[in-house]
Parts: C-alpha cells; structure tokens; sequence
C-alpha cells in the first residue's frame, strides 16, 4: 500500500516539476518591456507612495 501511494506522489511530483519548468520559460508579453520611467501623478491616491511626492 505505501509503495502504490509513493509511486502515485512520485509521478505527480514529475508531473509538477514539468509545469514548474514550462513556467520558468513562459513570460507573459506585458513584462517583457519595461514601462517608461515617468512623473508620478501626485494627486492620483495609487501613487501616493512615490518618494518625489
């Protein structure tokens, strides 16, 4: 009985690791360029927390 259930783990640990990977290398297109350094709207409340407010 143990070894039926460690074998059930083992390949859902590869099944796992295997999602792990093809998250490693799917980067979602938003992150792939970097926004624009700008002002921060010091009346908009969200970027309250700028240092240059």
């Amino acid at each position: 009985m143990l070894l039926e259930e460690l074998e059930d783990f083992s390949e859902e640990l590869e099944e796992f690791e295997e999602l792990e990977e093809f998250d490693e290398f799917e980067e979602p297109e938003e992150f792939e360029e970097l926004p624009e350094e700008r002002e921060p709207d010091c009346e908009d409340e969200s970027e309250l927390f700028w240092e240059s407010c």
